[in-house]
């Protein structure tokens, strides 16, 4: 078989890709979910002994520490908190914010050490001296030499763990919840705890109130003295000054020229607008005609009616005459007096109506300028006076103010003295006991449902993330699903990892079924029929190579052979890995470098003349490596492989070849489209894939009939006697027949 391109690879040396070859990309597959959670579920069925091994151990240690700890009681006892004030003097309720401070601030009394170390004191576990110190956080030795020791030091941390206060959530209860040893212990140390609150709070209290008390006594009789002096110096003054100076501070004459000062400027600048306006009156007659006061003059409306009354005329004049004849010109003269006189009169009432407004306009000015010239004098005579009672008013003010701020503070803490007064004869009210604590019938530690529990779902759940987690550094193609997906080719068949006895050589040959189980010959015989049924074409010659060295194709090549030669065809294997030949080691168990390939391409020998005829399974021959040539390169040519190829089919019904990987050296990327169909060994358990894909791509830049992948050393798991692989699509092999022919041996 040969191509077009066959010849320019005929110039290539080993190693060398083709000129049209491109680098190879990495084929990136369309993620389904579906199939990823059906991967990592058979991924954990695989490692099912180191989810069982951490599951185990977890919970060997969950029972273990169940076991040997300790048992803990838990008693509790219930308070309820009393947050309104029982005083008759201030009834105002507390905002709920307020409420919820004083809670919080009884709860973080409860967990104080102080009040911790009372109760220990009181419960006998610790000696008063201890207690002493360790309420004053002295806990190592002072100059005094005292010092806690070490066991009821530890004793004390271990209980402020074990203690705890509880808000009950929208309620004024509290729980104190006390974990120990002995139940009887644990409800006692749980009602002292209440018991000893009460006892200091009251003493605080007690405390408190008294030192409250005695201060303010001092601040009342203290203010009480300050106020009578403020008022005797108070009066003192008034009687020195004289109360009617200091009442009336401004003269009244100065008050009454400011009172009349704006009345005048008003009726000025009133008077003043309307001489400005009869200043604008004009000359022009009808203009002025238009101001009501000209036009409802009696004689200026008789002067209208006339001429209006002689325009009239002259209209009926001016239809019988015409204009030179004496009547109308009489009529118009007529006319024309009218009219003069008229605009005399017009303008004689202008002149009246300007005289009229200038006059008050004048007399305003003038009692303006008269009030402000009075105004100053006065002010200028009283303000030496004005300002000696200024100087009068700022002292009396300044003791007004010290006498008012002073009776001020005295009447706050009257009145704030009486309150304490009365709230220290009443009893103080804080917190009253709902329900004591009592010594529990059950320990509440460890729990011996909740803690093996939580084990095994923790540990299955760190089991599965460390499955997962190591997965995910794991590149290889694992799965057939994985395969297709990322390569978008067939996977022709999936290998387990099969026991075979590495120092015998015969048990290499797994179709002869001499200590093979019968699924393994199986997948020999599954890989020749889906080679079979790939073309329609019969595929003579078959080419197997991997990416790196150890993936199995010699072992799968060899076997493929085997599997050809029991069909009846007479199969010839030839190793093309000049450089580390595998062909004779897997048939004979040794490699003595007997004549073969590199013989007959230096024409030393003939191909029938090294052809090794294998014992035991007829039609099968192989050709080793041969000796080790002087010029590979020359011996790996295209063309001369090609003359090799076909002497081997003109003798043989099948030939396959076993080539070197192709990430090392690329010698099968030089005869790879010489053959019928090449064979991609893959192992899936640590071939990266992106080194797959690179294989894959320059597989096909080499134009190589690829027929798709075989998958070597695939995870297995047992299933009854019989192996399936970890695919979701079904991909297994059982003991096909054995069940019936047990059956019919029973019947």
């Amino acid at each position: 078989m040969t191509t077009k391109n066959s010849d320019d690879r005929e110039s290539l040396r080993p190693g060398q890709l083709p000129r049209d070859a491109v680098e190879p990309t990495e084929v990136v597959a369309p993620i389904n979910f579906a199939r990823e959670i059906q991967t990592y579920w058979f991924l954990f069925l695989d490692k099912w002994w180191l989810i069982g091994a951490i599951v185990l151990v977890v919970t060997l240690l969950v029972a273990i520490y169940v076991l040997s700890a300790p048992k803990l009681y838990t008693a509790t006892a219930t308070v309820q908190v009393e947050l309104h004030d029982q005083s008759e003097i201030s009834d105002k309720e507390s905002d709920a914010q307020t409420g919820l401070e004083t809670l919080n601030t009884i709860v973080g009394k409860f967990k104080g050490r102080r009040l911790l170390v009372a109760v220990l004191a009181q419960g006998g576990l610790l000696s008063s001296n201890s207690a002493t110190l360790v309420a004053n956080n002295i806990t190592a030795s002072s100059a005094h030499g005292a010092a806690v020791p070490a066991d009821e030091l530890k004793l004390v941390k271990t209980c402020e763990k074990r203690v705890t206060v509880a808000l009950r959530r929208n309620s004024r209860l509290i729980d104190i919840s006390v974990i120990y040893q002995d139940p009887g212990v644990a409800a006692k140390l749980a009602n002292l705890f209440v018991q000893e609150y009460l006892r200091q709070d009251f003493a605080i209290k007690s405390t408190t109130s008294k030192t409250v008390s005695e201060f303010f006594k001092a601040e009342y009789d203290r203010l009480h003295q300050k106020v009578q002096a403020s008022e005797q110096a108070l009066q003192d003054y008034e009687d020195q000054v004289g109360t009617a100076e200091l009442a009336n501070p401004q003269n009244d004459e100065i008050l009454g020229y400011e009172n009349q000062l704006p009345l005048a400027k008003a009726d000025m600048f009133r008077f003043k607008s309307a001489f400005d306006k009869s200043l604008a009156m004009g000359t022009n007659v009808d203009e002025l005609l238009a101001y009501t006061a000209i036009a409802s003059d009696p004689q200026v409306i008789a002067y209208q009616t006339a001429i209006a009354q002689k325009e009239t005329d002259l209209i009926a004049l001016k239809q019988q005459y015409r204009e030179k004849n004496p009547k109308y010109i009489v009529a118009v003269s007529n006319l024309a007096d009218l009219k003069g006189q008229l605009a005399r009169k017009v303008l004689s009432m202008r002149d009246q109506i300007q005289e009229s407004c200038r006059l008050p306009y004048e007399n305003a000015a003038h009692t303006v300028e008269g009030l402000e010239a009075e105004l100053a004098k006065s002010e200028a005579n009283s303000k030496a006076k004005s300002l000696d009672l200024s100087l009068k008013r700022i002292r009396f003010n300044i003791l007004a103010q010290e006498a008012a701020a002073a009776s001020n503070i005295f009447a706050t803490i009257s009145t704030r003295f009486n309150e304490m007064t009365a709230s220290s004869q009443m009893a103080p009210a804080g917190i009253s006991i709902i329900a004591p604590a009592t010594p529990p019938a059950e320990f509440s530690s460890p729990h011996v449902v909740i803690l093996p529990v939580l084990g095994f779902v923790g540990s299955l759940v760190f089991a599965c993330a460390l499955i997962i987690f190591l997965d995910l550094f794991n590149t290889s193609l694992r799965t057939v699903d994985a395969a297709e997906s990322y390569l978008c080719l067939p996977v022709l068949a999936a290998f387990p990892e099969l026991k075979l006895d590495r120092r015998d050589h015969q048990s290499q040959l797994v179709v002869l079924g001499k200590n093979s189980r019968p699924a393994d010959r199986e997948l020999f015989r599954a890989l020749r029929a889906c080679l079979s049924l790939l073309s329609k074409e019969e595929n003579r010659s078959f080419l197997f190579t991997s990416s790196f060295a150890n993936e199995g194709k010699t072992f799968a090549a060899c076997n493929f052979a085997a599997s050809l030669a029991q069909q009846g065809f007479r199969t010839l294997v030839l190793d093309w890995d000049l450089r580390r030949p595998r062909v004779e080691t897997f048939f004979t168990g040794q490699c003595k470098k007997i004549p073969g390939v590199a013989d007959v391409l230096e024409n030393r020998v003939k191909l029938t003349e090294v052809a090794q005829v294998q014992p035991g399974v007829p039609n099968l021959s192989w050709v080793a490596a041969g000796s080790t040539p002087s010029d590979q390169v020359e011996l790996l040519s295209p063309k001369l492989f090609r003359k090799l190829l076909e002497q081997a089919l003109s003798e043989y019904d099948r030939v396959v070849i076993d080539t070197p990987p192709i990430q090392p050296v690329k010698d099968a990327l030089l005869i790879a489209n010489e053959v019928n169909a090449v064979i991609t060994l893959v192992d899936g358990s640590k071939t990266p894939r992106k080194a797959v894909a690179k294989t894959m791509q320059w597989l096909r830049s080499a134009n190589a009939p690829v027929a798709g992948v075989v998958l070597n050393r695939v995870q297995r798991r047992r299933s009854g006697s019989g192996y399936r692989y970890n695919e979701f699509l079904g991909y297994g092999y059982g003991h096909y027949g054995h069940k019936e022919k047990s059956l019919a041996g029973k019947a």
